[in-house]
């Protein structure tokens, strides 16, 4: 089982790029072309990641939401 959570991070040519940022399940591999051709069929173009960033935990507020600020960097 994954962690996901897609937002918008800074991009310097296009203003702001989609970007999932994937908490992998143990043993579980991960790659941005897995993940944009899953998707390819039921997004449109402009929806899919085009960055992708694995980490350990993501960050949550103290009533257990996603703590989006944080992720965005």
């Amino acid at each position: 089982m994954y962690e996901v959570a897609v937002v918008g991070t800074l991009d310097p040519v296009w203003g702001e790029v989609v970007t999932a940022i994937v908490v992998p399940a143990d043993g579980a591999d991960c790659s941005l072309e897995d993940i944009q051709t899953f998707l390819s069929a039921s997004l449109t173009r402009h929806k899919i990641p085009r960055r992708l960033e694995l980490r350990d935990h993501l960050p949550r507020t103290a009533t257990g939401k996603l703590h989006r600020n944080l992720l965005r960097g």
